[in-house]
């Protein structure tokens, strides 16, 4: 019995010394590992949200692109990380839930390791097709490919990304069979759709949009459930295909390493909210394709396992195969 009360006691103490630590949170430089190249999507937001959160937790967040193994190099440097705190990261869903969806070994545990702090933005992402293509609408070229089984290829940043599977998960609802060409990134899959090497292009927005606006691009459906506002012209997916609803958006969230105590992740978060949703922060996401989110830890949490869901459905059906 005294044991009990003594580990009782302990525990108490551990529990009140966790608001004094967070309290005193952060008193030095904070950096936040973004796992992609400068440039990209990713960098882009990055930046934008490191400015204000460092405003708002009154510290400099110091921005490092980790790149390498799609995400998962940079991802593991902060699954090591000490829970104190100063070592953040952006993660995405290549990083966090396909890994688990495609049984892929990396040298972390998603659900394990890292602490799911919020989702920052969505990282839309469209169908798009080279202004020439006979596609005018996505149901073209559905009938298209139903009558022509394997003819049409779709260009995605790599095996495994959400690009990819996005495309299979349309293979899927739409019961047809698209061929997937897999790039080392996103920018050489939309010089090809520029280029005509490949018909569609599974892509980011921020990259399709100058071309969309200059004619050479056709976005047949944006992958959101509302329109996006620098492509007015462009439908939704689910305007674009009947029942075709974006329950795993494409997310652009912030973690920690695990076992950040309970005060210093509501902390964070609450600055990562007001930061994303600071008028100038929201705008330089917005233009770039990345309406802005700010979820709670939990929110965050609670889609991560929903997206785990429907990607592991996808890729048994698909039958996808990873090395």
């Amino acid at each position: 019995m005294q044991l009990n009360r003594r580990n009782v006691l302990i525990a108490g103490l551990a529990g009140l010394a966790v608001p004094a630590f967070a309290d005193n949170y952060p008193n030095r430089a904070i950096r936040l590992i973004v796992p992609y190249p400068p440039g990209g999507s990713f960098d882009v937001a990055g930046r934008a949200i490191a400015l204000r959160l460092g405003a708002e937790l009154g510290q400099t967040v110091v921005v490092e692109n980790m790149a390498g193994g799609g995400g998962v190099v940079g991802t593991a440097v902060v699954a090591r990380a000490q829970a104190d705190g100063y070592t953040l990261g952006l993660a995405s869903g290549s990083t966090m839930t396909i890994p688990i969806a495609v049984g892929k070994k990396i040298s972390y545990e998603p659900l394990k390791d890292l602490t799911p702090i919020g989702i920052a933005t969505y990282n839309l992402l469209v169908i798009a097709v080279r202004s020439d293509s006979p596609f005018q609408t996505l149901g073209d070229l559905i009938e298209h490919a139903r009558q022509n089984p394997k003819t049409l290829t779709y260009g995605s940043a790599g095996q495994a990304s959400t690009n990819h599977l996005e495309g299979e998960r349309l293979n899927q609802f739409a019961g047809i069979e698209l061929t997937h060409v897999a790039y080392r990134g996103a920018g050489p899959a939309l010089n090809d759709l520029l280029g005509g090497q490949v018909n569609i292009g599974i892509l980011g927005v921020a990259s399709v949009v100058p071309h969309a606006k200059t004619g050479r691009l056709r976005v047949l459906a944006v992958l959101d459930n509302k329109r996006f506002a620098e492509l007015p012209d462009a439908p939704s997916a689910p305007e674009a295909l009947k029942g075709y609803s974006q329950d795993v958006p494409s997310w652009i969230s912030l973690i920690g390493p695990a076992g950040l105590p309970a005060p210093m992740v509501a902390r964070l978060n609450a600055a990562m909210v007001k930061s994303v949703k600071d008028p100038g922060t929201a705008k330089a996401l917005e233009t770039h394709g990345m309406p802005t989110v700010g979820s709670t830890p939990q929110q965050f949490a609670d889609q991560l396992r929903k997206d785990i869901e429907v990607w592991s459905a996808v890729v048994k059906a698909r039958k996808i195969v990873v090395d």
